[in-house]
């Protein structure tokens, strides 16, 4: 049995229109032996896979200011070979986005170089310093999807709660990493008999479970959405599981490079708890 489906640009657009304007197709008939219509375009889609574009929640375009690492132009086109027809990008690029002008810049490169939709995370903090808020609700404004200051934690708690509260009242998520800089110290290595025999100093799993218990509580009190990135254990020293799903999302991982399937694995996540998709 052959099926086939017919799809069309939503909204009606001409197709030189949806493709530029990034607007998506929808599905508008499923059969068995549809009729061509003027216009029709055949792919034959034999031995593939006919699915929605995987979105990636969690890549780094390095651009501005990183390009010879990445740019939105190679980074959007790799996404694209591989399936996945939506990113957001990390805010840690050189200057950092942490205002709606930076934002604007790639959410304006990549409607000129891009053939996938890209979406431009923002800063916390100005330039990822945790020391003063960036402006995130001017940066909501300019289209962000979510707040993240990547690899870094905000240490100053008032600060993160701050950050928290004008998230929520703008409806986007937190991206957050959980990791104590003042407990992790000269850290290069899990704490273990590997870091004793070798004289290196460790990171215990503490470094990550104060700042997650500590943001979980945040995320309680400010009724706020976060997805915790770049986890590496799931031990905390109290029993979360009664709410922690209700405001929080948990990515654990092995190797920074397997962001595909873990962001497919949490994009399931997202859709299956409580908590509604936050972009698209």
């Amino acid at each position: 049995m052959r099926l086939q489906i017919r799809i069309t640009p939503r909204c009606g657009l001409p197709a030189d229109d949806w493709k530029r304007k990034r607007t998506g197709v929808i599905i508008a008939e499923i059969g068995q032996k549809l009729k061509k219509k003027d216009g029709d375009r055949v792919i034959d889609a034999k031995g593939k896979l006919v699915m929605p574009g995987i979105i990636d929640l969690h890549v780094h375009f390095r651009d501005p200011g990183q390009t010879h690492k990445e740019d939105i132009k190679s980074g959007a086109a790799a996404a694209a070979r591989g399936g996945v027809t939506t990113v957001v990008a990390m805010p840690n690029t050189t200057p950092t986005i942490d205002n709606p002008d930076r934002v604007n810049y790639v959410h304006n490169k990549a409607a000129q170089v891009s053939g996938i939709h890209v979406l431009q995370a923002g800063a916390a903090t100005m330039g990822e310093k945790g020391t003063e808020l960036a402006d995130i609700a001017g940066m909501v404004k300019a289209g962000i999807p979510a707040v993240s200051e990547d690899g870094k934690s905000v240490m100053n708690t008032a600060l993160c709660k701050e950050a928290m509260r004008i998230a929520a009242e703008c409806g986007v998520p937190f991206f957050d990493h959980c990791e104590d800089i003042d407990l992790r110290g000269d850290g290069c290595m899990n704490e273990d008999e590997n870091a004793k025999r070798l004289g290196l100093p460790g990171i215990c799993n503490a470094v990550e479970d104060t700042i997650t218990a500590r943001d979980i509580i945040l995320a309680l009190e400010t009724q706020f959405s976060c997805f915790d990135t770049h986890l590496n254990v799931l031990r905390y020293p109290m029993d979360l599981t009664s709410f922690s799903l209700d405001f929080f999302l948990y990515e654990v991982f092995l190797f920074h490079s397997a962001g595909f399937f873990r962001n497919l694995i949490f994009l399931f996540v997202l859709i299956s708890t409580s908590l509604r998709p936050f972009i698209f």
